[in-house]
């Protein structure tokens, strides 16, 4: 979604500022330098924010002196009210804000505390549901309810509407709809933030365009996936036999888990093919990746310490917007 919508527009309408944050279990910085590899152009500038800065200061200060009016807005009945009320004095430290994007007018300055925007979505959880998986996210504000439909559609609507592209600046993307009440626990095949990749696969995906298939993102340096023969832009239709069209995410796990080598039927450029993947392989050490890494590496400044090369950057950066996004890399 994000490299589609850096592509779509010219170099004086948008700057791009990508945020790696270690959210899961295998995520780091080499992982965060090979999801990089997904972005060659000059406007995207990419950190790997090692003890989650960006994350921790945007939940402190975007999220956490409104998060009664955003427990409020959601449904009586609806678990993640209660999941939510649960978290409420759980420190920013330990919830940094993640799969969110925001978008900023040019002459934004980032000062003492992180500039605040109201154009922006913060995805909560993705639900896998026969046809396809969708997401649960806010959408630019806190007191309204959260909103359901493809998130990475809704990325790409908000960034056409943002630059004028498409509709008058208030249309939404087709499907949406807000919460409603849903008494229970969360549904079992429900995960909080996407993450439809698994490490030992070294697999980056997405849903595909129509929400039924899978579409490779890009793969890691010297995991099965590469050595198998997996390209960036193909589409996953079967996993062992079985459609993806019909799996939940829970079951898409359980095929790739039930043994040591799985069968992908992919379409490339429209053709059928299938490859075999062997997953009894250990996973690549720092060396094993350094020697399938391209000889002139994307660029990827690390925040260890401070977000001082961020702010500098956020405030020098050109165009008539700014799109910041905080992502897990794996």
């Amino acid at each position: 979604m994000l490299k589609e919508a850096v592509e779509a527009y010219s170099r004086d309408e948008l700057s791009v500022i990508v945020v790696w944050i270690p959210m899961l279990g295998s995520d780091n910085e080499q992982t965060a330098r090979q999801a990089a590899r997904m972005f060659t152009d000059p406007r995207v500038t990419q950190f790997y924010d090692e003890n989650r800065l960006s994350g921790i200061a945007y939940s402190r200060d975007m999220f956490f002196p409104h998060r009664a009016d955003a427990i409020a807005a959601i449904p009586e009945g609806h678990f993640l009210k209660e999941r939510l009320a649960d978290m409420r004095d759980v420190p920013p430290e330990q919830m940094p804000l993640w799969d969110a994007t925001l978008y900023y007018p040019q002459g934004t300055i980032w000062g003492t505390t992180v500039p605040l925007t109201d154009r922006w979505s913060k995805q909560l959880l993705f639900v896998g549901r026969g046809n396809g998986q969708q997401s649960t996210f806010w959408v630019d504000s806190l007191k309204q309810p959260p909103v359901e439909t493809d998130w990475y559609d809704e990325v790409r609507g908000q960034t056409a509407r943002l630059l004028g592209k498409t509709g008058d600046g208030s249309a939404v993307v087709p499907g949406r709809k807000v919460v409603q009440s849903s008494a229970g626990a969360a549904p079992a095949n429900c995960a909080v933030a996407p993450a439809p990749s698994r490490p030992r696969l070294g697999i980056m995906m997405a849903p595909h365009a129509k929400g039924q298939q899978l579409r490779v993102l890009g793969t890691v340096a010297g995991m099965p996936a590469e050595k198998a023969g997996v390209r960036e832009s193909d589409v996953i239709t079967m996993v062992n036999g079985k459609s993806v069209a019909d799996m939940t995410d829970v079951e898409l796990i359980e095929a790739w888990s039930a043994s040591d080598r799985a069968k992908l039927d992919v379409k490339r450029d429209g053709e059928p093919l299938q490859l075999e993947l062997d997953l009894s392989q250990r996973e690549s050490g720092p060396s094993d990746a350094q020697s399938a890494t391209p000889q002139e590496p994307v660029e990827i400044t690390s925040l260890s310490e401070s977000l001082d090369s961020l702010k500098k950057h956020f405030n020098k950066a050109k165009g008539r917007h700014r799109f910041v996004t905080l992502l897990s890399p794996t």
